[in-house]
């Protein structure tokens, strides 16, 4: 845009909002604030007439009638019409003017459009010159676009103009001085042209504008100081090696021999080891980075071929010992250099070649080959920046499928995979990429749980599935698949309940699937309702073995019981599996869970109401619990103690103190069940019980009872 347009912009967006706010004043209900609008709309249109040269009565006829406004009478001569600027007609005529502006602005902002639509899909298609284009005719029909200018500087940064990218973007501050994206625009810009400051300072603007970008605005502005960083260490680095130090020169030395055509793979084989041996401090990785070295595998003729284009079954012994060489290098010279890591990851022929290797069925047996790419992957893993490009140059769906199928080849291979997922599970971008793509993650997991491929490492993969669930996306994708819970069950029945407490791998993994299946059967889906029975068959054995587990045991049946009579009678019919529960709550164990599957219980089975009674510390224990501030450990206890009072033992068991409390639950209680399984308790204690009715009585309690009790079936 030429100067000229940049004032026609400028004086057109003051004209306006100067009018909108001559309106906004002219309307007021202050008969002050109105008077000062009219004066200010008087001089500004005494400030917008063209003034032209006296005529030869020497009167200057452009002069506006002061007097316009003066409501005072006045003697008109009969020759003389009402002035058309009287007040009511000028706000009118300032209306009009405002309403026909602004059609005219939505009409050239539709035109725009047009033009700003077929710019975005040049854009998506990559044909930037065509987009800038589009987006030019379309401020050629409006400049008050602010969207037309951000898009035109984003084409503009892809063709490398970053100059014309840093004015648009001014001009689309000028628009709207809280647009955010046209400062993040610009800080990109001025990164590209390595003014760095300059970038950090727009990206803290833009935080200040939108607090609610304040962690994306610190991820730009972390990565505008590595940069800064990055170019300050390349610098340093060169100067080393121009000092004439004696490392460095033999890094620069080597780098070129490497860079020789026409040798033979030992000659790179050997070479590249020797490079690799070199890369012993930060100058000389930043000399590497900075002189080439992590193009060397995409840029060099053998190196190319070998890593990217030959087929792996081609190669030969020597060319495979040099991919390896190759992964040893990238590993070194990018360890504990955020900068390196990002400009290895960025190259667009880098994911492919890692999947490449990852994927390729002839290195089943070149498990050292595959164990060094492996090691590349999880070096860059370990640091958040690399994990930020991981997500966004890898195909994540593939990534974690191939890592899925590795884990199960057992040794190194799989726990470097898993420390990889493990690693890449810390990233919020890993989980929002994953659950895009859950199906195929989910399937390749279920076929690693159905394999007979028994390392132990699978029980580290488990439990990363099981943290993968604190997203509720995830765990309710993963609780309404019905193979899912097939498989966990599949995975937990291949572990003797008898050889648990002489096999510590039998141990790490019947715990971490019984974790797994605690946090799927907290969504009650179908697919969980239909798999009830074989999870409480597959879970019970494990009832009375060591502690940690119990939890999860009862953690699970807690979940699952109050689903399934037909479950729930299953495990009544375990062996001493009631008396399991009877003796968590006596000795105040795992009570959360356990008093939720003997309720189930209770509710279907007049004969463990009978046992219940039969324990009195069960019974004292569960009315100590009606004085818990845990509204869900009172209202079950609740539950379970109405199943059971109309035994004459536990009835007898009840107090005064024990009425007064049930009283003030069911009147001031949040949650609404809690009260109604109060008020039911309370009924059926006076219901079988005199007693208890002349209780109720004494504490005013009937008054309370009823209101609650009417809604309720006791």
């Amino acid at each position: 845009m030429d100067v000229k347009d940049s004032k026609k912009l400028d004086k057109f967006l003051g004209n306006v909002d100067t009018i909108n706010e001559l309106i906004k004043n002219l309307n007021s209900e202050n008969d002050e604030d109105r008077d000062k609008a009219v004066a200010a709309a008087d001089q500004y249109l005494q400030s917008t007439v063209k003034k032209s040269a006296p005529d030869r009565t020497g009167v200057n006829r452009t002069v506006i009638n002061k007097g316009a406004y003066d409501t005072s009478p006045q003697q008109l001569s009969s020759s003389q019409e009402p002035s058309f600027t009287d007040q009511d007609a000028f706000m009118k005529a300032l209306e009009k003017d405002a309403k026909e502006r602004a059609d005219r602005k939505n009409a050239a902002r539709v035109e725009a459009s047009v033009f700003k639509n077929e710019g975005n899909e040049a854009f998506k298609a990559g044909e930037f010159e065509k987009a800038v284009e589009s987006y030019t005719k379309g401020l050629a029909v409006i400049k008050d676009f602010k969207e037309l200018w951000t898009n035109r500087a984003q084409a503009y940064i892809k063709l490398g103009r970053y100059d014309d990218a840093i004015t648009d973007c001014d001009w689309a501050q000028r628009c709207d001085e809280t647009f955010v994206k046209a400062y993040v625009l610009e800080a990109k810009a001025h990164i590209c042209l390595s003014d760095y400051d300059k970038a950090i300072g727009l990206y803290e603007k833009a935080m200040e504008i939108d607090k609610s970008k304040q962690k994306m605005m610190r991820e730009f502005i972390k990565e505008a100081e590595l940069a800064r960083d990055s170019v300050g260490a390349e610098k340093d680095a060169k100067e080393l090696f121009e000092s004439g130090a004696q490392h460095p020169a033999t890094l620069i030395d080597v780098m070129k021999k490497v860079s020789m055509e026409g040798e033979l793979p030992l000659y790179y084989d050997g070479g590249v080891r020797v490079l690799a041996d070199l890369l012993k401090d930060d100058n000389c990785k930043t000399l590497f980075r900075a002189e080439g070295g992590l193009e060397l595998y995409c840029k060099h003729s053998f190196f190319s071929r070998v890593m990217l284009t030959a087929s792996l079954e081609s190669l030969n012994r020597e060319e495979l010992d040099s991919c390896y060489a190759m992964f040893l290098l990238l590993t070194r010279s990018t360890e504990d250099n955020e900068e390196s890591q990002k400009q290895l990851l960025c190259q667009p022929s880098f994911p492919n070649m890692v999947m490449r290797f990852l994927d390729s069925k002839v290195l089943r047996k070149k498990r050292q080959l595959r164990f060094s790419c492996l090691s590349l992957l999880l070096s860059l893993s370990e640091k958040e920046i690399a994990r930020k490009y991981i997500c966004t140059q890898f195909d994540i769906t593939s990534l974690v499928n191939t890592l899925f199928d590795l884990v199960g080849f057992g040794d190194t291979i799989a726990v470097q995979s898993l420390n990889i997922i493990n690693n890449m599970a810390l990233d919020g971008r890993f989980k929002r990429v994953l659950y895009s793509n859950l199906e195929k993650v989910l399937a390749s997991f279920e076929h690693l749980l159905n394999s007979d491929k028994h390392t132990d490492v699978i029980p580290s993969c488990v439990n990363i599935m099981t943290n993968l669930c604190s997203d509720d996306r995830v765990r309710k994708a993963m609780a309404s698949r019905v193979s899912m819970l097939a498989a966990c069950v599949n995975y937990l029945n291949q572990y003797p309940a008898s050889c648990l407490a002489q096999c510590s791998a039998y141990h790490k993994a019947v715990y971490s699937a019984l974790g797994l299946l605690m946090n799927i059967t907290l969504d009650k889906t179908e697919a969980v309702r239909s798999a009830v029975l074989d999870v409480t068959k597959a879970v019970v054995p494990f009832l009375d073995k060591q502690v940690d587990i119990q939890e999860r045991v009862t953690g699970c049946l807690s979940h699952i019981l109050p689903l399934s009579p037909e479950a729930t009678q299953y495990f009544i019919g375990s062996n001493n599996r009631v008396e399991t529960l009877l003796r968590f709550i006596a000795d105040s164990q795992h009570v959360r869970y356990a008093l939720k599957c003997l309720t189930a219980c209770t509710q279907l089975s007049r004969d463990v109401c009978t046992k219940v009674a039969k324990n009195r510390q069960v019974v004292m224990n569960l009315i100590k619990l009606l004085s818990s501030e845990n509204e869900v450990l009172l209202g079950n206890a609740c539950l379970c103690l109405s199943h059971c009072v109309d035994n004459e033992e536990v009835n007898g068991l009840f107090t005064k103190e024990d009425m007064k409390r049930l009283l003030v639950v069911i009147r001031e209680a949040n949650n609404s069940v809690v009260k109604q399984n109060s008020a039911i308790l309370v009924g059926k204690l006076v219901k079988s019980s005199p007693r208890n009715l002349e209780t109720l009585r004494e504490l005013d309690g009937i008054g309370i009872l009823h209101n609650s009790t009417k809604y309720y079936k006791l």
